[in-house]
């Protein structure tokens, strides 16, 4: 990413470019029908816990829902949703498994779409719990510009997107407790 680049000295400042439709100048972030995590009412009784991204070990999808049921374990009063947005491929090959890791907690899951900004309004929590030197996170990018909290493991691509206790809380322990207490708090 941009900042990796300069920082290391790899390419010149004069040949670094911020590509068009990487999140940050797509209309789409500035439309106005689009609701924004600032206008709505936060209410901490009832959460919607979202995770975009593919199913795998490596993104970091078992430890997120490991980390939600010991939450409902800890805390089997306070309600939560779970909105799971993933390719359709992915989807198929785990519904059977989500349910049974899951058990009480409520779930939804949708397959990509063009225009993600449905799911976005109905997130409270964005967590990206990545186990892998992620590259810099176009979900991460645009759940900052409509000022979702953002929560997940410490990583190359994702923690210069997180102002730490202000726009998200990451970890830098990769342990389903963490994890826990980071969506927790």
């Amino acid at each position: 990413d941009f900042c990796y680049l300069a920082e290391k000295n790899i390419v010149p400042l004069s040949r670094l470019h911020i590509l068009p439709g990487t999140g940050i100048g797509d209309p789409s972030c500035y439309d106005k029908t689009i609701i924004h995590q600032s206008d709505r009412i936060f209410d901490n009784s009832n959460l919607t816990v979202a995770y975009i991204g593919r199913l795998s070990v490596e993104k970091g999808f078992y430890r997120l829902v490991a980390a939600l049921s010991y939450l409902k374990s800890v805390h089997p009063l306070r309600k939560f949703n779970f909105l799971l947005v993933s390719p359709l491929d992915d989807l198929s090959k785990v519904d059977s498994q989500i349910r049974l890791l899951l058990g009480s907690i409520p779930y939804s899951t949708h397959p990509y779409i063009d225009d993600p900004s449905i799911y976005y309004a109905q997130t409270d929590i964005l967590v990206v719990p990545s186990l892998y030197r992620e590259g810099l996170s176009r979900v991460c990018l645009e759940a900052s510009v409509l000022g979702i909290p953002i929560v997940g493991f410490r990583n190359r691509g994702i923690t210069p997107l997180v102002l730490q206790g202000v726009t998200g809380c990451l970890t830098n322990s990769v342990s389903v407790y963490a994890l826990a207490q980071s969506i927790s708090n």
